[in-house]
């Protein structure tokens, strides 16, 4: 007497030959299991195309990062439509590594269930891709970086002067204050009160008190060295851009007060 052993995976690839023809019945019909069918043996493909996507999407997320450093300086803040979709394509990473996780075990019974997720998430994954494009800038300039000027052709010893530029030091909204004026009527004197009133306070104001000289020849790389030592930062990279990006993250560390003079 023959005998004959079935195994369940030649049972399973069996029925697997019967679904092209079956699930062109059921689409003609209309039926959600035809859906379950192609998304059990779509798995494998569905997993490449997901992971196809993913690359392009961590790609332009560095590329952002990138315009990111470059435009994110001077006191300008990230908006929030980029700042959201930063955050999604944190989560749709999370949920890849999730969905490779489940594939490491998945189960003749999950594995449609499995598909249709990573068909979701391809569907997920492109509308991250389109909107990531960003065609305008990144950042928006900081409502806290309002400015007030002073312009006056008497400064020395106004102590109103000195009292509205110390209110204004202590306010929320304004963020720079200009003190304006020919040279030789005071300003420095004015602006130095201002800087030996900080630095007595018993209880500090801020974390940081910096006064930097600016010169009247404008000279950017020595004006942000001499930034970088009143800051302690040793080791500033040599391309401006990414100097501003270096002072720019450590001011955004403390509440600071910097004065630059002449």
């Amino acid at each position: 007497m023959d005998v004959v052993i079935i195994t369940t995976l030649q049972i399973i690839w069996g029925i697997m030959e019967l679904v092209g023809p079956i699930c062109e019945v059921l689409k003609c019909l209309g039926d959600p299991t035809c859906t379950y069918i192609e998304h059990h043996r779509k798995l494998k493909d569905g997993m490449n195309d997901l992971q196809e996507r993913l690359v392009r999407l961590n790609a332009m997320k560095r590329d952002v990062e990138r315009r990111i450093k470059a435009e994110l300086r001077w006191g300008r803040l990230l908006r929030e439509e980029v700042e959201k979709w930063l955050l999604d394509v944190q989560t749709v990473n999370d949920t890849m590594r999730d969905i490779d996780e489940r594939m490491q075990n998945v189960s003749c019974f999950s594995r449609a269930r499995l598909g249709k997720r990573v068909a979701q998430t391809v569907e997920q994954v492109e509308g991250i891709i389109e909107r990531g494009r960003f065609p305008e800038a990144l950042v928006i300039d900081n409502p806290s970086t309002a400015g007030v000027p002073f312009q006056s052709e008497h400064l020395e010893g106004e102590t109103k002067v000195i009292e509205d530029i110390w209110n204004y030091l202590m306010s929320e909204e304004i963020g720079m204050i200009g003190v304006c004026g020919m040279g030789g009527i005071g300003k420095t004197t004015i602006v130095k009160h201002i800087y030996y009133q900080l630095l007595k306070e018993t209880k500090p104001l801020f974390d940081k008190i910096i006064w930097v000289t600016v010169s009247k020849e404008l000279n950017i790389p020595k004006l942000q060295q001499n930034l970088a030592n009143a800051m302690n930062i040793v080791g500033l990279p040599e391309s401006e851009l990414e100097r501003v990006a270096v002072l720019m993250d450590k001011l955004g560390q403390r509440r600071y007060v910097l004065i630059l003079d002449d």
